[in-house]
Order: structure tokens, then C-alpha cells, then sequence
């Protein structure tokens, strides 16, 4: 079984396009397959007919054997196309000249019916020449032997084996159009395999830089994605010492780290139902109430950032200790899109990103900073401690507080 798939194989290379490795295995398959029949069909005709007349074709048959092997041989050194006419060329002569030498009552010319599809299957899907050529060929070549009406040789019809020879004839051209389609059959099967497993591949990684409704936007077709929304929670996250994390650590372990703790921030980004934006160096960004709205974002926001803030604790650095965070939190209105030709994100702008962004810049290691309008709009559902009002860049003084779970005593 190896040895057959290796002959399949003769002449692939691992940089040849996908469907010209098709196409080099389908002229091996072909090849050998007539190879195949050619020598079984010759071999008992030889053995079991006793014919002075059939000497045009052990000439020919052995003509043919060498054509075909010569075919093989022309594609294990990728010279494809030189094998590919060849290859039809030689089915082409093979047919006609048998079909003279045999008559029309021994069924060879069956065989004609498998030119074309050859040498459909043999060239290029952008090639019509081939097709078109060989097809003229056999349509010239049936006519031929049609007008010749040569007659079965008297000894071969004498020897009363014109029946099974007819039957074997016409039993090959079933057999070879079948081994080629199945075997063709299979290589597609095989390739759409291959595709619909790079299809969800690219459909895993889109997901990955794309939210799922914005995504299935960008597949339909829209040119232009921009979308206005009136509230949203927009939360920050960013390491703390992160300058001398990156000086402590070789590259390899600093992206480690990194990934080991954004991989579990995305997962905790998921289950609280956000949505994660991006990260810029060591900067975490997600949002509430995108793409799709939330009436419950901005308490959903505010338990993902105490969960960050707990996870980050769970991770630590060798030399170093555990890891630090600062975290803002602010809702409000953002444009949220997608920018770039090639290497596209999803982004988000506006003031509220700036506000929030600022409330983490601004805040207390190990704290969630918030804006006076989320401790507003959350005040019965956690606890928070004013801390005043505080210089931010752009805003002015403003009014924080620093986001904490609810504890039993103060519920309401």
C-alpha cells in the first residue's frame, strides 16, 4: 500500500498549489492504471489467442507500456505538462490502432468514451485546449474506425474466445473510469476536507480579533463598520511595575507571563459576558453593552473588574512576587468600528474610553477607580470608598471612588 502511494505521489512538492498536486496525482493514477490494464489485457490476449495477425500489436503494446512509464516518468522530474500529453496522446493511439486491428465485435472502441474524461482530468481547470483537442481526437479517431468497419481476424474468431474478449474490453473501461473516479473522488473529498478545517480556523482567529456580530457583518459584505452606542461600560486594566517586570525577565518568560495572566482575563472577560477590545503592552481593555446591548452592563462590567483584581493575585513572578493591578471603570456613550486593511481591529473612542482610561492611569494599585456616575448607578449593589476628588488630564477635578464587593452588613 505504501509502494502504491508512493507512485501516486511521484513528482508532488509541498510548495505546488493545491490543485496541481491534484493534478500530478491524478496523470500517476491514470498512468497506472492504464499500465495496469494494458499488460493484463495484452497478456491474455497473447496467451489465449494464438493470432498471426495480431502481431501490429505486441509492437504496439509494447510501444504503449514504455509511453506510459514514460508518463511516470516525466512527472516524478515535474515536467507535468510534458506528461500530461504524453499520457493522452498515448490512450489516443492506443485505442485507434487496437480498435483497426481487432474489429468492431471485440468492443475496444468502449475505450474512446474515456479520452476526453482523461484529459479533463489531467489539465489544468483553466486549460481548455486539452479537453478540446483530445476530444476532437477520439470523436476523429471513433470515425475512422467506423468507415474502416474492420471485421474481427478470422483466427480470433475462430478460436471462439470473441466473447470474452469483448467482455473483458468492455468490463476495463468500466473498470478504469471507476478507479480514476473514485480515486479522483476521494482527493476532492480529501481537499474539502482541508478547506472546511482552514475555513474554521479562519473563522476561530476572526472571532478572536472580531466580536461574533461585528464579524458576520465583515463576511456579508459590509464595507464600513462605525457604530454609535449611548451607554456602555468601558473598563481598563494595566500592570502594576510593569517596566520592572520587563527588565527582570528574558523576553520569552516577560510573554509568558503575560499571556498566562490576558488568557485567563479573557476568560473571565467571557463568562461575566463583556466583550475584550484589546491589549496595548500590558494594558487590558474590555467593554460592556458591545456589540450587542446589555441593560446589565455596567454591573457586569464592575464584577469582571473585581474578578481581575482577584485573579491577578493568583499569579506571581519568580524573584518578584505577585503581580499588581490598577483598574478604571466609567460608562457612557462610545463609536465603536473597525479600522485597518489588513492587520483590522475592533476599537472604540470617545470621551468615555478617555475617562476610563484615566480612572486607571490615576488610581490605587490593587483597586478598581471608578467615575462618580458608575458609584451612581451601582450603589445598591456594591460598596464604594470616596476618594475625593482627584486632578484628571482633560477632565479637570473630578469625583472617584474605589469600586468593592458588597459585604453582607451593608446590604440593603
Amino acid at each position: 500500500m505504501l509502494r502504491v502511494t508512493a507512485l501516486i505521489s511521484l513528482g508532488v512538492m509541498d510548495d505546488l498549489p493545491e490543485s496541481e498536486k491534484r493534478r500530478v496525482q491524478t496523470i500517476n493514477v491514470v498512468a497506472l492504471v492504464a499500465l495496469g490494464l494494458n499488460l493484463v489485457l495484452s497478456t491474455t490476449f497473447f496467451l489465449f489467442i494464438d493470432s498471426s495477425e495480431s502481431w501490429p500489436l505486441r509492437g504496439l503494446n509494447l510501444v504503449i507500456v514504455l509511453s506510459y512509464a514514460g508518463a511516470l516518468a516525466l512527472n516524478a522530474t515535474h515536467r507535468t505538462d510534458a506528461a500530461m500529453w504524453l499520457l493522452n496522446a498515448t490512450g489516443l493511439v492506443n485505442i485507434v490502432v487496437s480498435s483497426l486491428v481487432l474489429g468492431l465485435g471485440l468492443g475496444s472502441i468502449a475505450f474512446f468514451v474515456i479520452v476526453p474524461l482523461t484529459a479533463i482530468l489531467t489539465s489544468r481547470g483553466d486549460d481548455l485546449v486539452v479537453p478540446v483537442v483530445f476530444t476532437i481526437g477520439a470523436a476523429v479517431g471513433l470515425s475512422a474506425v467506423v468507415v474502416a468497419g474492420p471485421s474481427v481476424p478470422a483466427t480470433v474468431a475462430d478460436t471462439g474466445w470473441q466473447s470474452l474478449v469483448l467482455i473483458g474490453n468492455v468490463a476495463s473501461v468500466v473498470l478504469f473510469a471507476t478507479v480514476v473516479a473514485l480515486y479522483y473522488r476521494r482527493r476532492v473529498d480529501r481537499a474539502e476536507a482541508e478547506l472546511a478545517e482552514q475555513h474554521a480556523r479562519a473563522e476561530a482567529l476572526l472571532l478572536n480579533i472580531l466580536p461574533s456580530e461585528t464579524a458576520e457583518r465583515l463576511k456579508a459584505g459590509e464595507r464600513v463598520i462605525a457604530d454609535h452606542a449611548d451607554d456602555v461600560s468601558v473598563l481598563f486594566a494595566d500592570l502594576v511595575e510593569s517596566t520592572s517586570l520587563a527588565d527582570a525577565l528574558a523576553p520569552g518568560d516577560l510573554v509568558e507571563v503575560l499571556n498566562r495572566v490576558f488568557s485567563a482575563f479573557d476568560d473571565l472577560t467571557d463568562r461575566h459576558g463583556l466583550e475584550k477590545v484589546k491589549t496595548v503592552g500590558d494594558a487590558y481593555i474590555a467593554v460592556g453593552g458591545l456589540p450587542s446591548p446589555d441593560p446589565n452592563h455596567l454591573a457586569s462590567a464592575a464584577k469582571l473588574a473585581l474578578a481581575l483584581r482577584d485573579e491577578i493575585h493568583r499569579h506571581s513572578v519568580p524573584g518578584l512576587g505577585p503581580l499588581g493591578i490598577r483598574l478604571g471603570l466609567h460608562a457612557g456613550p462610545v463609536v465603536a468600528g473597525v479600522i485597518g486593511k489588513r492587520k483590522f481591529s475592533y476599537d472604540i473612542w470617545g470621551d468615555t474610553v478617555n475617562t476610563a482610561a484615566r480612572m486607571e492611569s490615576t488610581g490605587v494599585p490593587g483597586e478598581v477607580q471608578v467615575t462618580a456616575i458608575v458609584q451612581e448607578r451601582l450603589q445598591h449593589d456594591f460598596d464604594f470608598v470616596p476618594r475625593g476628588e482627584i486632578t484628571v488630564k482633560g477632565k479637570g477635578q473630578m469625583e472617584t471612588f474605589l469600586l468593592r464587593p458588597r459585604t453582607p452588613n451593608n446590604r440593603t
